[in-house]
């Protein structure tokens, strides 16, 4: 399981910015190998690296809304300095680590990593909380943030829940769905129980959310991941494999 926050904390009069990258270069990912025949394209946390296959069909003064191909932004070594407020190292150099990323897909669709950016700077974002399974994505949202010139917000990855294996706990890996957990569980009963696995409680007993609002601090929450099982009438905490 992992969560996102957004918080503007001052509201501000959505920000404007010129219409494009101005001055940047971009990428016709026209020809996409397959990952198993690349063998830089190895998996990241957070993705999979680009192997910059496509770096030379570049988009020049094209109508990027007639083409039929993925465009990427063309990053320039240099290493994206981010401060991370859960102390996780994310200072990299982008180019190396993710390569080139997708800014409209080949559907015509806006990738994430550009929505991110822009969504956040329009609603006046200013702090991101969110799990550290997208921690590797920060460097890379704050180069486009820099290209750009938006503020970048401040950011926090916290824990995950994970599955014996290393995945993420999650539906989509096989984990208990919400039917099985409200049958078993009220929510008072599964909101004790999560606020003392992440260390915000000595004990599972059950508690409304406010209650934990008062007196939140981050320095209680757990700083490693936990792996968790269902055993068929409750959540426990199990080794990983």
């Amino acid at each position: 399981m992992t969560s996102v926050c957004k918080v503007n904390s001052t509201p501000s009069t959505p920000p404007r910015w010129t219409s494009s990258l101005a001055g940047a270069s971009y990428i016709l990912a026209i020809a996409a190998a397959a990952r198993s025949s690349v063998p830089d394209s190895r998996p990241r946390m957070g993705g999979w690296r680009y192997p910059g296959h496509c770096r030379n069909h570049l988009l020049a003064d094209r109508d990027w809304r007639s083409i039929d191909a993925a465009i990427r932004l063309r990053l320039e070594p240099g290493i994206a300095d981010v401060q991370d407020e859960s102390s996780i190292l994310l200072t990299q150099d982008p180019s190396v680590e993710m390569g080139d990323p997708v800014l409209r897909s080949r559907n015509g669709s806006i990738a994430y990593h550009l929505a991110c950016v822009v969504d956040d700077a329009r609603a006046g974002i200013n702090r991101v909380v969110r799990g550290r399974d997208l921690a590797p994505c920060t460097a890379i949202h704050t180069v486009l943030q820099r290209h750009m010139g938006l503020a970048t917000p401040t950011y926090r990855h916290h824990l995950l829940l994970l599955e014996k294996t290393g995945e993420k706990f999650a539906k989509l890996h096989g984990a208990v769905g919400w039917r099985d957990l409200r049958t078993h569980y009220t929510a008072t009963e599964l909101c004790g129980v999560l606020a003392e696995f992440a260390g915000l409680t000595p004990d599972p007993s059950p508690r409304n959310p406010g209650d934990l609002v008062d007196h939140f601090d981050w320095n209680q929450v757990r700083i490693d991941d936990i792996a968790l099982q269902w055993n068929g009438r409750a959540l426990e905490r199990v080794s990983r494999d």
